[in-house]
């Protein structure tokens, strides 16, 4: 009898556990269609309601409370005539402070909303018998929407400038919910990837259940990866073994099957039946996974495709917006520094003169040198000023190329600085005023790391504009070990990698002890990029003009051959691929 009231309790642990998902999956579609602060309480309230008791007098009541510079603020209440208790500011805060949902005292919920670290407010929920765990999981999905109408200045709501370091939105999200759907479909990786760059390439989004591999990048062009075929196909595409599979012989395959993963079902996420991106299964068991599996991968991946969206471009507008207030920062510290520093120093200089001046006569050389040597170092202090404020808001890039501001920062490098070259190919003054700032910008933070840190002799400095825009950075210096450095990276290169990916770009760095650094940012077609939050492109177009072909041999690297030739092929598009001598199509 225990073994069977176990084998029972385990079972309704199970269904407890498919209902919480279901139930936030519900929620997540809710909240992809809010708009306002109105219709967010609206849908917490329903999708809240889902896993209470289905006969119910009356909808469970939700308030939404954000923390503005002001503090606390009640945004929207559902039911709008619902009469709620007093809610001290001790609770709020108590609320937003406690990792797990919280009892009020007047007897409802609290849960707090939290974004990338940022305390964003409090749900409450006025239902004594409402499911804490759930709303644990919840509170991640109402929170990125509740961002994104923040974001987007809807009833002028201005969230703290607040930042905590912690993990983003996307490994937390993807963690639990690959957590989840393991119960569903197994996997040792759960990754994501949408479109960007207008369709030329994919944007790693999240990845869940394996660390980061070696070498695996964050923009990787469309040519270079087996999964292109998923969407330009719109069909899922199952691999019994990556390393056996011609499809999957990219470069930006190449470091995934080296980590040892084999079995994979990939599937489109769609958003209006329009494929955005990717969802990968994937296992270290060759063979893991069958044709019955695909059907269960693409229910999943449509659950999710839209709310997978929305907090890319929720993520998006966050980084955009935190750049923007960096620059905005940046000016002003300019600014004072000009005002306050900047004029205070050629007082002090002048004043040193003239008591150098007076002490022409003095019986005391010292002091006379001393005097000299205030002069001196005010002098030099004032051109360090200088150059800080111009780093800082670089005037001169306003009304030059991206070629002619680097070259003016090379020109005025200081006989201390490692000898600098700089050599172009292209043309750099027809790239929008957002790329051209966002590049200089790399271009600094580069500069300084290999100045400040790697003890160069020679920093060589390369540009490259055609069709896209290749800007290296390298120096001879003393290098790192790239794998040691990838845990504890600096604000500076976590900086430059966000404007590079915000642009649509990506920025790699290659290092080896004793033997150098090199900075590589590339940028997908420089002149037509899109500035600001971007919406996921449409795969590339395959035109009526297109040869489709279907590419039959028995030998698989001959046959992995033929397909990259014709791919490689103007107005040719390979669709599909087999092993057998012949084919019915």
């Amino acid at each position: 009898m225990d073994r069977v009231h176990a084998s029972l309790t385990e079972i309704g642990q199970i269904d407890l556990i498919e209902r919480r998902y279901i139930t936030v999956v519900g929620l997540a579609k809710r909240l992809s269609e809010v708009s306002d602060w109105k219709e967010l309480a609206a849908a917490i309230s329903q999708g809240v309601e889902d896993d209470l008791e289905p006969e119910r007098a009356r909808l469970p009541g939700v308030r939404v409370w954000i923390l503005t510079a002001e503090g606390f603020e009640e945004l929207a209440r559902y039911p709008t005539d619902r009469e709620f208790a007093h809610m001290s500011l001790r609770e709020l805060r108590s609320a937003v402070e406690s990792p797990e949902p919280i009892e009020a005292s007047s007897g409802g919920v609290l849960a707090r909303l939290r974004a990338a670290g940022v305390p964003l407010g409090v749900v409450e929920v006025d239902e004594p018998s409402a499911d804490r765990e759930l709303l644990a999981h919840a509170a991640s999905v109402i929170s990125c929407r509740a961002g994104l109408v923040a974001g987007q200045g809807v009833d002028n709501v201005m969230l703290p400038p607040l930042f905590v370091e912690g993990p983003d939105d996307a490994t937390s999200l993807m963690t639990a919910f690959a957590s989840e759907v393991r119960r569903q479909l197994g996997h040792d990786r759960l990754s994501t990837y949408l479109l960007t760059c207008g369709g030329r390439a994919f944007e790693r989004f999240a990845v869940a259940g394996s660390p980061l591999v070696p070498g695996e990048g964050v923009i990787i062009p469309f040519e270079e990866v087996g999964f292109r075929h998923v969407v330009v196909n719109n069909r899922a595409v199952l691999s019994h073994d990556l390393g056996q599979d011609p499809k999957f012989v990219g470069r930006g395959d190449l470091p995934i099957v080296r980590a040892g993963l084999r079995g994979q079902v990939c599937v489109p996420l769609r958003v209006a039946e329009r494929p955005v991106g990717v969802l990968n299964f994937v296992s270290r068991t060759a063979g893991f996974y069958q044709a019955e599996d695909v059907k269960t991968a693409q229910q999943i991946a449509d659950q999710v495709a839209c709310f997978f969206s929305n907090v890319h471009r929720q993520m998006r507008t966050r980084t955009h917006d935190r750049l923007a207030a960096a620059e905005q920062e940046r000016r002003r510290v300019a600014r004072d520094l000009h005002d306050a520093i900047g004029q205070t120093i050629p007082d002090i200089e002048r004043a040193g003169a003239q008591l150098h001046e007076r002490l022409s006569d003095s019986a005391d050389p010292d002091a006379r040198a001393q005097a000299a040597q205030v002069t001196e170092l005010a002098r030099h202090t004032l051109t360090e000023v200088r150059r800080a404020i111009a780093d800082m808001a670089p005037r001169e890039l306003d009304a030059r190329s991206l070629e002619e501001g680097i070259r003016a920062s090379v020109g005025s490098a200081r006989d201390e600085d490692p000898a600098l070259s700089f050599h172009v190919v292209g043309e750099t003054t027809n790239l929008p005023n957002f790329v051209r700032s966002g590049a200089y910008r790399i271009f600094q933070e580069a500069l300084a790391n290999a100045r400040q840190h790697a003890h160069a002799s020679t920093i060589r400095i390369g540009l490259r504009c055609q069709r896209d825009l290749v800007m290296t950075i390298q120096d001879d210096g003393v290098g790192f070990d790239p794998d040691e450095a990838a845990g504890r990276a600096g604000s500076g290169l976590r900086i430059m990698r966000e404007r590079a990916q915000l642009l649509g770009g990506s920025v790699g760095v290659e290092a080896v002890p004793g033997s150098g650094t090199t900075v590589r940012f590339e940028l997908f077609n420089a002149r037509g990029a899109g500035g600001g939050p971007a919406e996921h492109a449409a795969p590339p177009a395959v035109s009526e003009a297109t040869v489709r072909v279907l590419v039959s041999e028995r030998r698989p690297l001959v046959r992995a051959g033929l397909a990259r030739l014709a791919e490689a092929t103007p107005g040719v598009r390979v669709v599909a691929e087999t092993g057998t001598d012949s084919a019915t199509i």
